[in-house]
């Protein structure tokens, strides 16, 4: 009878560790999912956001009152000192990215990148769709009256600044992809031979060759090549890699600059999972 009580006591046990374990488990799985859906929304909100705003290039050498509008170098080439605008919000991209490639794996990146380059085509169809929409004469005239100029016409300021060509828009989509997908695959390369040290090695050595590719194929596909395809005039070669070599400068400095940053908020991101896990394998 003791022996029959003795075990039943052990069984009791043991149901009641295996519920703790499964309770235990389902809340991780929970916080995992909500991680993933948080990191996923600022990923995708900042790359669509970057996109729309990225038509327009900024000049650096205004903001830091610059002498000069370009830095000389050899052989009479020069930089000049513009970027576009949207490549101020990657920073941010950057460090959702290698948050994913830590607690994701490559899978948990992929399926982001997918995610979000389905979502920048949906935006830029609508975006395209709407801007041909014919615009009401009241809204246009209301404009010219409000800016005091009658030559000031709102639809075409609309359609020419959130309107973008599908050549652009299809150039975007293939450089995020390679660029992420490359990023995530380097990522991995160095964390199986890093281990779970050095977080910023593999960010940033995956940030440095992910964003050379990234920085230089969106604007030789959408302003180089298929203007010479088309016979179209096209971006002149000094110009084009002044833009991309800026870009690549400007996102590994701002990487780097940012990976303190990288350490806080996997120091959060560990506390709000309780345990240090390797999540990619999940």
């Amino acid at each position: 009878m003791k022996e029959k009580l003795f075990q039943l006591r052990i069984n009791n046990y043991k149901l009641r560790m295996n519920i703790n374990n499964n309770a235990i488990e389902i809340n991780t799985n929970n916080k995992k999912n909500t991680l993933f859906l948080i990191l996923v929304a600022i990923f995708l909100t900042n790359v669509i956001v970057a996109e729309i705003i990225g038509l327009k290039v900024i000049a650096l050498y205004k903001i830091f009152s610059l002498p000069n509008q370009t830095i000389e170098f050899w052989n009479g080439f020069s930089l000049d000192l513009v970027i576009p605008v949207g490549v101020i919000l990657w920073p941010i991209v950057f460090i959702v990215s290698d948050v994913m490639n830590e607690y994701f794996g490559q899978k948990g990146i992929k399926k982001a990148s997918y995610l979000t380059s389905i979502m920048v085509l949906y935006t830029f169809v609508i975006i395209n769709i709407t801007t041909s929409l014919p615009a009401s004469e009241n809204w246009i005239s209301f404009y010219k009256e409000s800016t005091g100029k009658a030559d000031f016409d709102i639809n075409f300021a609309f359609n020419t600044i959130i309107g973008q060509s599908g050549v652009i828009m299809i150039a975007s989509i293939i450089t995020f992809l390679v660029g992420q997908l490359f990023d995530a695959l380097v990522f991995q390369k160095i964390k199986n031979v890093t281990g779970e040290k050095h977080i910023w090695l593999r960010a940033n050595g995956s940030t440095f060759f992910s964003q050379f590719i990234d920085s230089f194929l969106v604007i030789t596909l959408a302003f180089y090549i298929y203007p010479k395809i088309m016979g179209q005039k096209a971006w002149d070669t000094d110009f084009l890699f002044s833009v991309g070599i800026n870009n690549y400068i400007y996102k590994m400095l701002i990487g780097v600059a940012l990976t303190p940053v990288l350490y806080l908020v996997h120091h959060f991101v560990d506390k709000y999972l309780q345990i240090k896990q390797d999540l990619g394998k999940t």
